[in-house]
């Protein structure tokens, strides 16, 4: 049985070019769209609910995306070699940028979410995957 490696391919075109092309509005428009329609109770509610989800995809995928791209840059394109000293290269640039220390931790737990996803997607060996959020201290 020969295992095919999965690779990360970056998008052509720049990081910024690629994100401001993604619309994660399209979606959620769709869902309030249908809601308009409905009359449910705490409809209000349910409504800053999605508005509320949306935003956390919003920031996922901005996360998930600037390690992705920090991560092509390194040199580096297949997810399964990803270690932890990848993560703390990353928290480093994020630091270096200027970013608080909460966005950081943030961003890391999307990541962090989005790597674990992967394990359990076997897209992930089990040697590498044991990720665990670097200290910041």
């Amino acid at each position: 049985m020969t295992q095919t490696k999965q690779s990360f391919s970056r998008p052509s075109g720049s990081f910024e070019a690629v994100r401001d092309q993604c619309n994660p509005q399209t979606h959620i428009d769709r869902i309030f769209e249908k809601l308009s329609h409905l009359e449910v109770p705490g409809k209000e509610h349910f409504e800053n609910y999605m508005r509320h989800k949306a935003r956390t995809i919003n920031s996922s995928f901005t996360s998930a995306l600037f390690f992705l791209d920090f991560y092509g840059k390194s040199g580096k394109s297949d997810l399964k070699e990803i270690e932890r000293s990848d993560l703390e290269a990353f928290i480093e640039h994020e630091q270096d940028r200027g970013m608080n220390i909460s966005t950081v931790r943030t961003r890391m737990a999307s990541i962090i979410a989005f790597l674990h996803f992967l394990i359990v997607q076997t897209q992930m060996t089990s040697s590498k995957s044991s990720v665990i959020i670097p200290s910041s201290n």
